[in-house]
């Protein structure tokens, strides 16, 4: 028998052998222009009878022309534009989360809008979904599938369709972001995500028996045939709301404001938010804690947050063998509230020296970086890092919407994307990934940046004036008094904590 590569020795156990796994072609997209522009070609290739677009989004706004540059947008171009133009005979189902009053502002309005619009389509549907275990919780998924004359195109990251994507909206903004396209066997989980949020909606069940609209047609069956080389595990955190029985449209309790609310580290909350929901799926955590453990020599992660507990302690674990970790992240001025003081502790956490070191283990290094504007060296445009990104070794990539907080790990709806890609060759999809990150920071050229441990060192480069990137101290950022916060309560809640679903309807 032939022996595996090293690499896919090493990470074969995170890909089970689950047939569709391989096969897969991955295009990586960074920032809202190149996602955009790539979905576009995606959603005009649905023409016809058995064609589909499904769409799962945190926010949306479907005045955002998809072609263009910067917030020079092609109007004609626009989500509304594009859906309007397609054939009544492809099939089109939109899930938004319903954008509590919380939120409120424009994410409400612009959600509210959206759903009559697409409702207002022939053979078309959409869904304003609050069905969530606690109030202060989301439906954070960004996922769409297209099937149209190019077989099933599936896109996961973490950009919605929103102007701060491609504009300049607020400080920080456009966001930096990173997605990706997949195609291939692994298309038919990224549909999975969709039809399990759609069987856990009452509303689903009307458009369903709805004969002017009727079920998912991908539910037919079509076998999706190999298109490239990558291995794509899709990864979800989800918690399901089980239908009540006779449950066939929006009830009273499907209304977000309507959910349990507190902090579910108190027994009392926990115990009533466990009443109305169920802890169904896991695997963002799984996957991501396994890679962590898997680890050999470096990693690397653009993030939002940076604020989990249990992420950090698998870290100091990776660090403590030698490994070297690199985080990307927003800096605390265009941060969302106690941001500082939760990275703060996430960075003391990583950085913990064992209590009986090993003399014969190296211990790696932990370094926190943020963007500036290189002219200015303050944070000014495209310095909102949104990513949720991880790459390990140079050889494995984890891209989706799943952020490192307790949300992402337990308690929004979450889907990411695990890609192995050739990783034995020189440029595999995570290296060429990371080079190509690297050389927008930093101002240089991608060829220079092939090792990552002794070009890492290019970060700490006070002489480069394309530089982007700036050395991120936790002990020197503070908080700034935020009467947001007060409105937020807890900030980040823990919903591990929920007995294991039963239900068949999610």
């Amino acid at each position: 028998m032939v022996a595996l590569p090293r690499p896919l020795q090493k990470w074969r156990d995170l890909f089970n052998p689950l047939p569709n796994y391989y096969g897969n072609e991955v295009v990586t997209l960074v920032d809202g222009d190149e996602t955009y522009e790539a979905m576009y070609r995606a959603l005009i290739t649905a023409r016809s009878k058995g064609h589909y677009i499904y769409l799962l989004g945190w926010s949306c706004d479907e005045r955002v022309g998809l072609q263009g540059k910067g917030g020079n947008r092609v109007a004609s171009t626009s989500l509304k534009s594009v859906l309007t133009r397609t054939p009544s005979a492809v099939q089109i189902r939109v899930m938004l989360w319903s954008q509590s009053k919380i939120m409120g502002g424009t994410y409400l309005e612009d959600t509210e809008r959206v759903i009559k619009m697409i409702n207002g389509l022939p053979n078309a549907a959409a869904i304003s979904d609050g069905r969530l275990p606690l109030r202060r919780v989301s439906h954070h998924q960004k996922v769409m599938i297209v099937n149209g004359t190019d077989g099933e195109i599936g896109f996961c990251g973490g950009l919605d369709i929103y102007p701060d994507r491609v504009a300049v909206v607020k400080l920080g903004s456009p966001q930096h972001d990173i997605h990706c396209q997949v195609q291939g066997p692994s298309c038919l989980a990224l549909i999975d995500v969709f039809d399990q949020r759609w069987r856990s909606h009452p509303e689903a069940i009307a458009i369903d028996n709805d004969k002017s609209r009727g079920p998912l047609i991908w539910r037919n069956g079509r076998r999706i045939y190999p298109k490239g080389s990558a291995y794509v595990r899709v990864t979800r955190t989800f918690n399901c709301v089980p239908l009540k029985q006779g449950e066939t449209n929006a009830a009273a309790d499907d209304n977000q404001d309507q959910a349990p609310d507190g902090d579910p580290s108190d027994p009392q909350v926990l115990e009533r938010v466990s009443k109305r929901a169920c802890k169904k799926e896991r695997t963002v955590a799984e996957a991501l804690f396994a890679a962590i453990e898997k680890t050999e020599k470096f990693i690397y992660v653009e993030e939002q947050y940076m604020i989990d507990l249990k992420v950090a302690d698998a870290l100091n674990k990776a660090l403590n063998r030698g490994i070297d970790i690199m985080f990307l992240i927003p800096h605390r001025e265009i941060s969302a509230v106690d941001m500082a003081r939760r990275r703060k502790k996430f960075v003391k956490v990583v950085r913990a020296k064992p209590a009986k070191p090993d003399k014969n283990s190296k211990q790696g290094s932990l370094r926190v970086f943020y963007l500036v504007d290189p002219k200015t060296g303050k944070i000014g445009e495209h310095c909102y890092v949104h990513a949720k990104t991880w790459i390990f070794d140079d050889e494995m990539a984890i891209i989706g919407s799943a952020n490192c907080n307790r949300r992402g790990l337990s308690s929004d709806s979450e889907a990411n994307v695990c890609i192995l890609d050739a990783p034995y060759k020189d440029d595999c999809l995570a290296k060429a990934l990371r080079k190509r990150l690297w050389a927008e920071h930093l101002g240089i050229d991608a060829q220079d940046l092939d090792d990552p441990i002794s070009s890492a060192k290019k970060w700490l480069d006070n002489k480069n004036k394309k530089s982007r990137v700036r050395e991120y101290y936790p002990a020197d950022a503070k908080d700034v008094d935020d009467a947001e916060a007060a409105i937020i309560g807890p900030y980040d809640p823990d919903l591990d904590g929920l007995p294991a679903c039963s239900s068949n309807c999610c």
